[in-house]
């Protein structure tokens, strides 16, 4: 089988860019969120949020975002698909937030069978 490359990100923050002009240095510029992708071959990315949009890193007691909080819940399901995975995080983050909060994923991974937990195997985690 192939490899892949996951990138499962909880941050959706503004933050600060230098703008440069030609001879001098101008203010700073304000970004926020983050900014539209494409992932390279056999690779998925996954934001807490839609582009240019932004969400806290943390809720109630918890250090984790509301992404990770459903990511955690989801990801060791065994047999399952990792783009199933994440159709159910972004569902429960949805419903969670009443739809203020999307999470955002690309992706350009063509097989078939990425299960991140086989069936029947148990999950190992170093």
């Amino acid at each position: 089988m192939d490899h892949i490359v996951l990138f499962l990100l909880d941050c959706c923050r503004s933050y600060w860019l230098p703008i440069k002009t030609s001879n001098d240095r101008g203010p700073d510029q304000q970004v926020v969120g983050l900014n539209q992708m494409e992932a390279p071959h056999q690779t998925l990315i996954a934001f807490a949020c839609a582009a240019g949009k932004v969400v806290s890193d943390q809720y109630e007691a918890s250090n984790n975002g509301l992404f990770t909080k459903y990511l955690l819940k989801h990801i060791a399901t065994p047999g399952v698909h990792i783009e199933t995975i994440l159709l159910r995080v972004a569902k429960d983050v949805v419903t969670e937030t009443k739809n203020s909060q999307r999470p955002f994923r690309v992706t350009s991974i063509i097989s078939e069978d990425i299960y991140l937990v086989e069936k029947g195997k148990p999950l190992f985690l170093i």
